[in-house]
């Protein structure tokens, strides 16, 4: 018989049931995440889909076809960094892909970190990488917080895609290195060797790609499969493991193609096949009945200007060079040559850095320099808004959505002093035939879907945010969401 608690308040019962909460619980975790894997590559592309590829999660599971990144700009790090972490880049501290740091004067990377070092291969640059950058705690970390008994291992060809997945209490996080082999960090591995059955793994892929475009998703779920088997995961009878990978060819073809291109559906295909082969790895090992997947993208893609023009769409491209360039030359004019470097230092996605030092030497106003900056920036035609870090401090912010995203993205010291927003459809005019770097649709909206234990089947139309996946994955777990979490358990997904 069910144990019934009383409340009385104010002369009013309350009787509450006793429900059970995740007293039972998956033993391994699968979160699949597709670089650049905009919300409608799945409906484009199924009726081409295997049964046990991109259905077979979906036809399991609760799929969300309008996942959102309610940020000021999409990307790999930041996207990365929100799945498991449930909080937004004002929080977790990681804004972009890289920023300008004001004290060694130079870019930093967001996953850098110069106190280590890369094992399993060589690089040309010092340290190797770790999450040393990121703020707060992942699901895994609370997993191994609440008992430390589960295993977590990250994987993907790029670094900060693994590390920022794993979190700061990963077991192992592993990428490709300079030599095209998997290599990790001495922060995961303290005694600088791989683990066995990597290094292992990394023999046998000598020759083992044949150059085609699919060949990167191909030896990511390779080593997957090598995970998969090496640590056992999803075998204990203690705890819960969790697996995560991050495909990253998707992201380097759409760079290169555009999201229009035949080349997309290829890739796409590529990854349908190579999820229902790990399903079957994963089958073979451990009931997917104990197995929960979590599926979604860390940003999507504009269309190219070129294939807009044609349509009569506002469209085109801007050079970053080309502004730093003449905005140097306008501060030059006014203040004279700056001490060292430039007036501004960097720019990174739209992000201009001033270098502070030089203002300081100069005894000039910082704000003065941005307003500056803005009102150059804002008489380009192919910029929405313009905003300064002076306007993120004084609360004056451009309306609506505007202000809600640069108070969830802006990271003071790693954001930059003056950012310039696209209108739609604009992109960088750097070295990628189509890029995301906004907030609208085709940039911020990706698929999520939960697939397997504890998730009911169902198509929900439903707003939901990637900052929801960390809260609603612990909940399955039984773990408190991770520190900095924002986002809301998606119960209609919920068993």
């Amino acid at each position: 018989m069910k144990k019934i608690v009383l409340f009385v308040f104010c002369g009013v019962t309350f009787s509450l049931h006793a429900a059970p909460w995740a007293t039972t619980r998956p033993k391994l975790v699968v979160v699949i995440v597709i670089d650049q894997f905009r919300a409608d590559y799945i409906s484009r592309f199924q009726k081409q889909f295997s049964k046990d590829g991109f259905m077979g999660l979906i036809n399991s599971g609760a799929y969300f076809p309008y996942g959102e990144y309610d940020v000021l700009q999409s990307m790999t790090g930041p996207g990365h960094a929100t799945i498991l972490t449930g909080a937004y880049p004002y929080q977790m501290g990681i804004p972009l892909n890289e920023w300008y740091d004001q004290k060694t004067q130079d870019t930093a990377y967001c996953v850098s970190d110069p106190d280590t070092k890369l094992v399993g291969g060589t690089s040309k640059h010092p340290g190797s990488s770790s999450p040393k950058n990121l703020l707060g705690t992942t699901v895994g970390d609370e997993m191994k917080n609440a008992d430390g008994i589960g295993k977590v291992v990250t994987l993907s060809l790029k670094d900060r895609a693994a590390i920022l997945l794993g979190g700061h209490r990963a077991d192992l996080a592993f990428w490709i290195g300079g030599d095209k082999r998997w290599v990790t960090s001495s922060y995961y591995r303290k005694d600088g060797k791989l683990p066995t059955w990597l290094a292992q793994h990394n023999q046998s892929m000598v020759g083992a790609c044949d150059g085609e475009k699919p060949c990167g998703i191909e030896i990511t779920a390779a080593a997957f499969n090598a995970a998969l088997e090496g640590e056992h995961l999803g075998q204990s009878a203690k705890g819960t493991d969790i697996l995560a990978v991050s495909f990253s060819s998707h992201d380097i073809a759409g760079h290169h193609f555009g999201p229009n291109a035949e080349e997309m559906r290829v890739m796409t295909l590529a990854e349908d096949r190579a999820i229902a082969q790990m399903r079957a790895r994963i089958r073979a090992k451990v009931s997917l009945k104990d197995v929960l997947f979590i599926l979604t993208g860390d940003h999507g893609v504009a269309p190219k200007p070129e294939y807009l023009a044609p349509t009569g769409i506002a469209s085109g491209r801007v050079s970053e060079e080309n502004l730093v360039k003449e905005m140097n030359e306008l501060l030059t004019k006014k203040y004279g040559p700056a001490k060292k470097q430039s007036w501004v230092a960097d720019v990174l996605d739209f992000n201009f850095f001033i270098n502070e030092q030089n203002v300081r030497d100069a005894k000039l106003d910082l704000r003065q320099i941005e307003n500056e900056m803005k009102d150059y920036l804002r008489k380009n035609p192919a910029f929405a808004h313009v905003v300064t870090r002076g306007d993120y401090e004084a609360h004056q912010l451009p309306p609506g959505v505007f202000e809600r995203r640069v108070q969830r993205t802006f990271y003071p010291g790693r954001s930059g002093h003056v950012i310039a927003l696209l209108k739609p459809f604009y992109i960088n005019d750097a070295k990628n035939e189509a890029n995301h770097m906004t907030a609208y649709t085709y940039d911020r909206m990706v698929p999520i879907v939960f697939s397997g234990f504890g998730i009911k089947n169902g198509l929900f139309a439903e707003k939901a945010e990637v900052v929801d996946i960390a809260p609603t994955l612990a909940f399955l777990l039984g773990v408190l969401p991770p520190a900095l979490s924002e986002g809301r358990v998606l119960s209609s997904a919920l068993k």
